[in-house]
């Protein structure tokens, strides 16, 4: 998303907390996730890039708990029979070509120009680098936590083989970011 009155691109990762952020900056909630590949070069290499990352099996975790959720009618529904009754583990192999599941990593540099995101914060420090990402921005805001899912940690949902699963697909995020189960 590009935020012309704040001269930033914020690239919205699904379930990092970035419904938090919109509503933080006060963005256009009718804006969804949007990649680099959405934003023009000239305009990456100008402005303020930023993003938040989530360890991978936390947040495949939280979109079962947010896609499963009472509240939820979205695209999913339609895209995924059934997803709403699935458990983790059936919504695991039944969700992995969903969008959801691309590489966080591809997401933190312009895939034209290859110019890196400037500022990449982590759901794990969310409240923390929020504040570091406000004060770059040069606002001053209270930190409010949208979107929340429902869910113990993330650890109690996986077995040897969905842990494994989840290992080998988030394999670069894993390496680059330095996530670990």
């Amino acid at each position: 998303m590009i935020i012309h009155g704040l001269r930033s691109v914020f690239v919205h990762i699904p379930k990092t907390g970035g419904t938090t952020i919109r509503d933080l900056l006060q963005l256009d909630l009718s804006v969804t996730h949007d990649g680099p590949e959405r934003c023009p070069a000239e305009v990456w290499s100008e402005f303020f890039t930023f993003c938040f990352v989530r360890n991978p099996w936390d947040k495949m975790v939280s979109s079962w708990a947010y896609h499963t959720s009472e509240n939820y009618n979205g695209v999913e529904t339609r895209a995924v029979p059934g997803i709403k009754e699935m458990s983790f583990h059936d919504y695991v192999y039944a969700t992995s070509h969903r969008y959801y599941w691309r590489q966080q990593t591809s997401y933190l540099k312009h895939p034209k120009t290859g110019v890196p995101i400037d500022f990449v914060g982590r759901f794990e420090r969310f409240e923390q680098d929020v504040r570091d990402l406000c004060r770059r921005l040069g606002l001053q805001r209270e930190i409010p936590h949208m979107n929340r899912s429902e869910h113990t940690s993330y650890s109690d949902y996986y077995d040897a083989g969905l842990r494994d699963v989840v290992a080998s697909r988030f394999s670069e995020d894993i390496a680059l970011l330095g996530y670990h189960f």
